[in-house]
């Protein structure tokens, strides 16, 4: 491979080389795991060669249409999926720019590939990290992660709404089930009361960005923490919080309101079946 580099071979035939390469190391593995020889260190190397199969499949794709899919998917692997932060850091959109990609998308190609520049060394636990999400999801079906999404935001809606607490979409239809924005009350300070979440009860949540900084807070339901238990906690905790700076919340109005929500949906599912 070395030979056929220093002569700029053409980056397709490169790809189809790694992914033979990385087929012909596959199948070396299982027939090890299959006949129980494998060592630790054979699963270790595995891991990481896969990791890096992975990778070489983001970073280069076989058409533009590939490209565009990972671009637009990995920035919301965090947010959407509740996997670790984008796998990608400094590689899919510094090694392979979109735009430049898209414009120039042999040259981009063969600079990062074949052109001798080493750019830096993606994290490799990232990417297994991300194919565990993957499994994870799997496990679970996109249809019951949707659900639980959407069951665990309308609990968290009806808790603080009950509240006495506005919301800054007011169509439902436009609410993102990972992510709710709360108006900030009036006499209530933004920074105290994230602190304090997060210093008496572990629970952190984000402020506004421009023109709505200190005045909403954004409350993220995603993957793992988008759970009742959670739900619940929140709202006990806020409660507390903003009766601390003398906002008159109904006692127990933001747990009740979010169970009595859990409730109807637990009553629906068990007349539909």
């Amino acid at each position: 491979m070395s030979d056929q580099f220093n002569n700029h071979l053409d980056p397709a035939t490169a790809n189809v080389l790694a992914a033979a390469a990385f087929a012909r190391r596959r199948e070396l593995y299982q027939r090890k795991k299959a006949s129980g020889t494998a060592t630790q260190a054979d699963d270790l190397q595995f891991v990481a060669e896969e990791a890096a199969e992975q990778r070489r499949i983001l970073a280069y794709p076989n058409n533009e249409a590939t490209a565009i899919h990972w671009e637009a998917n990995m920035d919301y692997m965090q947010d959407a999926y509740a996997f670790p932060a984008q796998p990608q850091p400094q590689f899919f959109y510094q090694a392979v720019p979109y735009p430049a990609y898209m414009a120039h998308p042999q040259q981009q190609l063969d600079s990062f590939y074949t052109g001798k520049k080493y750019h830096h060394t993606a994290s490799a636990t990232m990417f297994y990290a991300l194919r565990e999400g993957l499994a994870i999801v799997k496990e679970e079906g996109l249809e019951a992660r949707w659900e639980r999404h959407r069951v665990n935001q309308l609990a968290l809606i009806a808790g603080v709404e009950a509240m006495g607490l506005d919301l800054l979409v007011k169509n439902p239809a436009d609410r993102l089930p990972t992510v709710t924005a709360v108006m900030i009350p009036g006499g209530v300070d933004d920074v105290k009361v994230r602190n304090q979440l997060l210093d008496e009860f572990n629970i952190e949540i984000a402020g506004g960005f421009g023109p709505v900084r200190g005045k909403i807070w954004r409350v993220g339901l995603m993957g793992y923490c988008s759970q009742k238990p959670f739900v619940l906690l929140f709202l006990a905790a806020l409660e507390k919080c903003l009766l601390d700076q003398g906002f008159r919340v109904p006692s127990g109005a933001g747990v009740g309101a979010a169970i009595r929500s859990y409730s109807q949906v637990e009553t629906a599912a068990a007349v539909s079946r």
